[in-house]
């Protein structure tokens, strides 16, 4: 049976699971499926693109943003602006420097620059949307879509519990994470690039306060 709905991926996991009595419950194990699927699965059909004007310390990053692969500054000519962890984007901040940012981190729901911007910047901001959670009113999302097999075996991972069926988790867990695999050679992600920030000796010492 093809999976291309919602409503197919529910009659799909009754059938695994060989019972008629769980119409209440599926959805249940298809949530907790998703809760893990958007944490691990990256491919590019999740990926999304947003302009915004960078006109305060901290921006509100999209609601349904994941994670950030490349953000720029739409200058003439534009600006790659690089990638760095809070921490260190952290020490960075207290340097208390101004001028054309050159590097970015998430943090929280937000996402700051670092040096503090000179003037105000539109910027392009490439990250991995989470997926419209399956519902009623959801049919079908990217991942439904093109790895439908994900949804099955992770669903069927959720339930094993939920029905004392310990001698499962470890089989639809294995096909879980074999489909999940698959995916990863298939679509490789995308990963933001690092700045060289701490192989650069004039910022190493700077920030070690040397």
């Amino acid at each position: 049976m093809a999976i291309t709905s919602y409503a197919e991926l529910q009659a799909e996991i009754a059938s695994w699971l060989n019972r008629d009595d769980l119409a209440g419950t599926i959805p249940s194990f298809i949530s907790l499926a998703e809760r893990t699927m958007f944490r691990q699965v990256r491919i590019r059909q999740m990926l999304k693109r947003v302009r915004a004007t960078l006109d305060e310390d901290f921006e509100t990053l999209p609601d349904d943003f994941l994670e950030a692969v490349s953000l720029k500054l739409l200058t003439t000519p534009e600006t790659p602006v690089s990638a760095v962890e809070p921490a260190v984007m952290d020490m960075l901040k207290a340097r208390g420097s101004t001028g054309r940012p050159r590097y970015f981190a998430p943090i929280g729901n937000d996402l700051t620059v670092y040096p503090a911007r000179d003037q105000d910047y539109t910027v392009e901001l490439l990250y991995y949307a989470r997926p419209d959670a399956l519902s009623g009113s959801v049919s079908s999302n990217v991942i439904l879509a093109t790895w439908p097999d994900l949804y099955l075996w992770g669903s069927l991972a959720a339930s094993a519990p939920f029905l004392r069926e310990d001698e499962r988790i470890a089989t639809w867990g294995s096909l879980y994470r074999g489909s999940l695999a698959e995916v990863g050679e298939a679509d490789p992600p995308v990963r933001a690039v690092a700045a060289p920030l701490l192989t650069e000796l004039s910022d190493f010492a700077a920030l070690r306060g040397f």
